[in-house]
């Protein structure tokens, strides 16, 4: 056995030494380093936090990936919509077909009746062209008649101043055939005055007739050409001024309806066109894509919209807000406003679609995408 040292008088007592196991040692010190570790984890955690909450109240980069199918709200909207204006459009390509059709026959019953209005005029101006030189002919062969006549009644007032052939007969003054010869000139003169006679109250009646017709003819012209209102009007006249009337008629009101059916006509081609233009921006959407199969899109808060633009990239990070790499370009901006709530503070955040083109399709499965690398790395 070991000795055992007793103190001196005047020296005080040592402590005993307690000599730690090696097995102690080691636990103590691992105890020290998880204490370490959780307490640096604590504190990265809490600068994690700390950055994120930043970033979430300062930061408009972000956005949130979106997978829609053809169950998710606005798709089913979308398509409603789409299938509605393709109806809409189907019956507008049938009212127009209708119009068109309608314009094409309004056009050709303004033709006839143009055609109808211009061919009575020309025929009322050949016939007034026609009565004027049937009254010319009439009077020239009246005043020729006329001459004939005055000369046969002078000639034959000449032969009746003469001594009586049948006296002269009678007393032996003149021969037979001379006899014979003054009674056939003497009546050959009346018998022609008679025939002259009846061909001068003849052409005298003619020509009132013809005077009559050029008055009725000048009264339609009247009609017809200046609008006048028609008076000693025959029953020919009147018919072909009827006539007129009633082309001129359908005329005015085929004018009236070929401008009314062009205004409808141009205001149902205007909404057609409206229309495929609007079924043009459905039909890029990833809206109506989605009804045939998933698609995905980008919500994106209106605060964030001014950072993203059509063809820019766009981001993914591995670790929130670093190591980050581009994984697509931005589309377009779907229209429509949508609800969705905030990644970090879960407050409901008003937004809009963008369709994104991404590279890498597992990235729609992200919590976030960016339009920039938050940090820059």
């Amino acid at each position: 056995m070991d000795a055992i040292t007793l103190p001196h008088a005047g020296q005080k007592p040592r402590a005993p030494r307690v000599r730690l196991l090696p097995g102690v040692k080691l636990i103590t010190w691992l105890f020290s380093l998880v204490t370490r570790v959780v307490l640096l984890a604590i504190l990265l955690g809490v600068l994690g936090f700390l950055m994120l909450f930043g970033y979430f109240l300062f930061g408009r980069t972000w956005s949130m990936p979106v997978v829609l199918s053809a169950g998710h709200e606005r798709v089913v909207q979308v398509h409603r919509d789409w299938m509605d204006k393709s109806l809409k459009t189907a019956e507008l390509d049938s009212r127009v077909q209708v119009l068109r059709r309608q314009l094409l026959e309004t056009e050709n019953g303004v033709n006839l009746a143009r055609i109808s209005v211009a061919a009575e005029v020309n025929t009322i101006r050949v016939e007034v062209e026609q009565n004027d030189m049937e009254i010319d002919a009439v009077e020239r062969a009246m005043g020729r008649n006329a001459g004939v006549r005055r000369m046969a009644s002078e000639l034959l007032a000449g032969i009746e101043g003469l001594p009586d052939p049948e006296k002269n007969f009678a007393q032996g003054l003149v021969n037979r055939a001379r006899f014979l010869t003054d009674m056939l000139a003497r009546t050959d003169l009346s018998i022609k005055l008679a025939t002259l006679d009846a061909a001068l109250a003849e052409n005298g009646v003619r020509l009132a007739a013809l005077q009559r017709k050029r008055t009725s003819l000048r009264s339609a012209e009247a009609t017809v050409v200046d609008g006048q209102s028609g008076e000693s009007l025959s029953s020919r006249e009147f018919e072909h001024v009827k006539l007129w009337n009633k082309a001129t008629l359908d005329l005015r009101t085929g004018f009236d309806e070929v401008q009314r059916l062009q205004q409808s006509l141009q205001g149902l081609e205007a909404l057609r066109i409206e229309l495929s233009s609007s079924m043009r921006l459905l039909a890029a959407s990833p809206l109506l894509a989605a009804a045939r199969e998933p698609a995905a899109v980008a919500f994106v808060p209106y605060g964030n919209g001014s950072t993203y633009q059509p063809g820019q990239p766009i981001y993914r990070c591995q670790l929130w807000l670093v190591l980050c790499a581009p994984i697509g370009t931005i589309g377009s901006l779907v229209d429509g406003e949508i609800t969705y709530p905030h990644p970090f503070f879960r407050h409901a955040v008003r937004g809009s679609f963008y369709s994104v083109d991404l590279t890498e399709k597992n990235s729609a499965q992200d919590a976030l995408l960016f339009s920039t690398p938050p940090l820059l790395i």
